[in-house]
């Protein structure tokens, strides 16, 4: 998931907002060394990729755009659900 589905889940909370997109620059538990709502956030963000990446229907159509697209099928997957959002 990119950016803009990780900030249209944070459903208008801007400080959630703000900490989901924490999530692609904090690896591993280096997100303990950060607030809780931060800690949250990058948790939230976690959770909205893992969801999304191992959902049957982006894992089918990541396959089918494999053969076309074989380094970025899931990039462009990000970048056309950003669009329909």
């Amino acid at each position: 998931m990119n950016y803009l589905g990780h900030l249209f889940l944070s459903f208008n909370n801007n400080e959630l907002a703000l900490a989901n997109l924490f999530g692609d620059f904090v690896k591993g538990k280096q997100y303990l060394n950060y607030s809780e709502k931060i800690q949250k956030g990058i948790l939230l963000h976690r959770k909205i990729d893992s969801y999304i990446d191992n959902h049957a229907a982006v894992k089918a159509l990541t396959k089918k755009l494999y053969t076309q697209l074989p380094k970025v099928a899931p990039v462009a997957i990000d970048i056309y659900f950003d669009h329909l959002l």
